[in-house]
């Protein structure tokens, strides 16, 4: 399978909000974590996961096509047992309880520049067309109100109730393009068999790191932010509640 022949905006553009966002990943973990031998190894977890995927892509581990089981189901169950390991566990649960809300709800506002690299990449026959903003995929909404929303509650100004919408539209939105993904796929080419319809940019570096790296975060910030509303732990983060 040929490699995509993106520009340099959008490679770089993805490589480099994917660098950032596993930054600021692990800004959130000193945040909870102030010992440093769990820093030391949140730090080299995220080194070796980035890089482990960013070798098998550039390798062709994913490209191929023949391989049984299929390889796009690793990258699948990659992002999502990476959100969901993450998330559900006591670092999870440490992160919700101990860094400010603010801050979580902040960083999903990286997705506004995403989705912009990717219009940038269907705009260029890259990517299906129908995962970009001029198809399904509405998650730039959640990226855009991302900030406003975090300004707003760390402000002690917005209801608990309008955080709780946006967080679920942000898993919805994020869910949506998730399974557009997936279906556009060569293994289920739901959308046609033409490559401009077949999803196979995230089989190559640096783009693996969409799933592997910007939707597990997607993933495992909306269900953290869950956890924090549901604990209630931060209220202290913004002075006062407002319900």
């Amino acid at each position: 399978m040929p490699t995509p022949n993106a520009s340099l905006l959008v490679t770089a553009g993805l490589a480099g909000i994917a660098v950032a966002v596993a930054v600021l990943v692990l800004r959130l973990f000193f945040e909870a974590y102030s010992e440093a031998r769990p820093r030391i190894v949140a730090t080299v977890v995220v080194g070796v996961w980035m890089a482990g995927f960013f070798g098998l892509a550039r390798a062709g581990f994913f490209a191929d096509l023949d391989a049984r089981p299929p390889r796009v189901m690793l990258i699948g169950l990659a992002a999502m047992g990476s959100a969901l390991a993450i998330s559900l566990s006591r670092v999870g649960e440490r992160i919700a309880t101990r860094v400010p809300l603010a801050w979580i709800v902040g960083l999903m506002a990286f997705r506004l520049p995403l989705e912009l690299v990717m219009h940038q990449a269907a705009s260029e026959g890259v990517m299906p067309v129908r995962m970009s903003f001029s198809g399904a995929n509405f998650d730039i909404v959640t990226g855009a109100l991302a900030l406003p929303v975090a300004i707003l509650w760390a402000r002690g100004v917005l209801p608990r109730s309008a955080l709780l919408a946006w967080n679920v539209l942000g898993l919805i939105t994020v869910a949506v393009v998730m399974s557009i993904g997936i279906a556009s796929t060569p293994r289920f080419h739901a959308f046609g068999v033409r490559p401009e319809d077949l999803n196979t940019w995230i089989f190559h570096a640096p783009f693996i790191w969409l799933p592997t790296v910007l939707v597990a975060t997607a993933v495992a910030g909306h269900l953290i932010v869950f956890r924090a509303l549901a604990s209630g732990g931060l209220e202290r983060s913004r002075g006062r509640a407002v319900r």
